[in-house]
């Protein structure tokens, strides 16, 4: 509802957005990138460690080894999120976007 309300302010009587209007919706954004919080296009991703000497969580990581990172689990972490189960366009609207601990 909240989406339709904002579309039926910015957009008036036209039919489409045009590339003006875009910064005017904030709460389709917001809601676009809560979206992709909690349901990313990319359930993985893979890195080259480049360097030896690496430990995470005290695990030495060696040069060469191939680490598989999954973003979700960065998205559900209560540490970077509050509520993180909960589904929040809100988050990513001011003043709570600058809360975010990337």
């Amino acid at each position: 509802e909240r989406i339709l309300e904002e579309l039926d302010t910015v957009l008036a009587h036209k039919q489409e957005p045009d590339y003006d209007d875009l910064p005017k919706l904030i709460y389709m954004e917001a809601t676009i990138k809560e979206t992709l919080r909690i349901n990313p296009v990319v359930q993985s991703t893979y890195r080259m460690c480049v360097k030896d000497g690496v430990y995470l969580k005290g695990i030495h990581i060696p040069k060469k080894a191939l680490c598989t990172i999954g973003p979700i689990m960065n998205h559900y972490d209560p540490q970077h999120w509050e509520n993180p189960e909960t589904f929040d366009p809100d988050r990513f609207t001011a003043p709570r976007r600058f809360k975010i601990k990337p």
